[in-house]
């Protein structure tokens, strides 16, 4: 009986060398092998980190990734440390909650310890390179900020205020 090729897998290989499970996991996102030795050796598969970092991993890796237009397809990879799960965790600490999601400061840098925090939704989509900051008169916004403070001065102006 063969063992699936999948380090850390004792599954029975049944296709291509690897269990249905990796098989079709695979088939849906591309080649996992780069992968091979950070699967399952850390303790932490299955936590909401080691999901961020692997989805990070594809973004930047995966051809087959929707979003790697965005990442790897537009030059943006991450730091040598961060390809092992357990130096990520070192950096990054967990999530403080599972509201947060893994920001890139600089929107046009790598993944990096120096670049990225733990951020909320909100935070981190006024943060993307399609968000330019405008600024007018040393206000300092994104234009759905500029938006809503127009609108907003807009209608103090029809009210009297």
């Amino acid at each position: 009986m063969a063992i699936c090729e999948m380090e850390g897998c004792n599954n029975e290989s049944c296709i291509r060398g690897y269990c249905k499970k990796h098989y079709q996991y695979q088939k849906r996102h591309g080649n996992i092998i780069p992968y091979k030795g950070d699967y399952g050796t850390h303790g932490g598969h299955g936590t909401p980190e080691y999901v961020c970092w692997s989805n990070m991993k594809s973004r930047c890796d995966n051809p087959k990734n929707k979003m790697y237009p965005n990442y790897g397809g537009a030059g943006i990879s991450y730091c040598e440390r961060w390809k092992k799960f357990e130096n990520f965790m070192e950096d990054m600490g967990e999530k403080p909650s599972k509201n947060n999601l893994l920001e890139r400061i600089d929107p046009d840098k790598d993944y990096c310890p120096e670049n990225c925090r733990w951020v909320i939704f909100h935070v981190q989509a006024n943060n993307k390179r399609k968000h330019q900051i405008l600024e007018y008169n040393g206000l300092k916004m994104t234009e759905k900020e500029w938006i809503t403070f127009l609108h907003e001065e807009t209608e103090k102006l029809r009210n009297g205020q």
